[in-house]
């Protein structure tokens, strides 16, 4: 879980078996085991998350106390429309 990893599983995407070969490819030595790893992974991704969000740039929002927001807890943070500035209230 990225709370458990430094936020490199900002998805929450568990799969032992997926673990298992990353593991096994960050430690191969021969490129073209290493990639056939890669290319299985690929294809778990593939079908267990057919959509999948691969990042987001985190960001440090500060806003006045006294304003009321929609929505706080966004992806990609309440910059710009997703915290919809239109609906602020005091």
């Amino acid at each position: 879980m990225a709370e458990t990893n430094e936020g490199g599983n900002s998805t929450g995407y568990r799969n032992p078996e997926f673990d298992a070969l990353a593991d096994a490819m960050l430690t191969e030595t021969n490129e073209v085991v290493a990639f056939d790893q890669m290319w299985q992974m690929e294809q778990m991704l593939a079908d267990d998350l057919p959509y999948i969000i691969l990042f987001t740039t985190p960001v440090t929002e500060f806003h006045n106390k006294d304003l009321n927001f929609p929505f706080t807890q966004t992806l990609g943070g309440i910059k710009n429309l997703n915290g919809m500035p239109a609906l602020v209230e005091k």
